[in-house]
């Protein structure tokens, strides 16, 4: 264990040092892709946009989704937290 100034001279270089990811197998890049990136899920983002300007709330986009069989990329039905996420995020982009 470290201790000491080379402790914190350790811990200054790694948060200066930008985070990537470890690669996973076959070297393809750790963790989740963002959303939109695969086909059918723009249309899916667009939809949930239309329904939040439209006056509904994110649990009620999601059953709303869930009710069109328009399916996650991971599950079986849309949470509305994911759909906070997901809608938060698209504002940024």
């Amino acid at each position: 264990m470290l201790a000491g100034p080379r402790r914190q001279r350790l811990l200054e270089v790694r948060d200066v040092l930008p985070y990537h990811a470890p690669e996973g197998r076959y070297g393809r890049g750790g963790g989740r892709k963002e959303f939109a990136t695969r086909p059918g899920e723009r249309e899916v983002i667009d939809r949930m946009k239309v329904l939040r300007e439209g006056g509904l709330a994110v649990d009620k986009i999601a059953a709303a989704l869930n009710a069109e069989h328009a399916n996650p990329r991971a599950g079986q039905q849309w949470y509305p937290t994911s759909v906070y996420r997901i809608l938060k995020a698209a504002e940024a982009m």
